[in-house]
């Protein structure tokens, strides 16, 4: 059993994945992980792994886990921007889903990214031009959170960065037509918006892990 662990820890980091470091024992009431089935890539952001499953309770079948591409560089990562005085940003984008969603600023590991990833995933998701009307002060590590614990072997990262800025010329720094649109939501309307326009897994997490740290939740 360690040599099946050992083989998929090995493997799954070779293809750049997150590795998986137990792959269960039925006594303890675990399914066991014993081979990779297939392996599907997807635009170069998720990668698909099946697996073949096995437990006394259901036999033998195959089971599909997703994984981020570029673990090997970061799990993407999850930025809480907090402009000192004004409340905190929200980036407000067109989605293939076919609707606006109001977010906090969040993206994939980035080639070339130097530096801080924080920053370099917060510039590539705000544009260029908010992130030089932005004076970091801080950046906190806020720890990982995992996706989806069912099926996808994916944890992002959270951080929160506090910045000062003019937030008018935040809100104001892009066309009607620019596919990005900013603005500074003081903390009780994000946390009224929570399950209203705020209504992602990703922004809801990064809320409750940032109000923690400021000390808006407390419990």
């Amino acid at each position: 059993m360690a040599k099946i662990q050992e083989w998929l820890s090995k493997t799954l980091k070779s293809l750049g994945l997150r590795p998986i470091y137990k792959s269960g024992k039925a006594k303890f009431g675990e399914s066991t992980l014993q081979k990779i089935e297939q392996r599907r890539v997807y635009d170069g952001f998720f990668t698909d792994i099946t697996f073949q499953d096995t437990a006394p309770w259901f036999g033998v079948r195959d089971f599909t886990v997703r994984f981020n591409h570029q673990f090997n560089q970061s799990d993407g990562a999850v930025i809480f921007v907090e402009i000192e005085g004004a409340g905190c940003l929200i980036i407000k984008q067109w989605r293939k889903s076919g609707r606006w969603t109001h977010e906090i600023p969040r993206g994939f590991a980035i080639d070339n990214h130097q530096g801080s990833l924080a920053l370099s995933i917060l510039e590539n998701d705000i544009g260029e031009l908010a992130m030089k009307l932005l004076t970091i002060n801080q950046v906190v590590d806020l720890g990982e959170v995992d996706e989806n614990t069912g099926t996808s072997c994916i944890s992002p990262q959270f951080f929160l960065v506090r910045a000062s800025a003019n937030h008018q010329n935040l809100i104001d720094c892009y066309d009607k037509n620019h596919p990005v649109k900013l603005d500074v939501w003081s903390h009780q309307k994000l946390w009224q918006e929570i399950g209203g326009k705020i209504r992602d897994n990703h922004s809801i997490a990064a809320v409750s892990l940032a109000f923690k740290y400021l000390g808006v939740l407390r419990a």
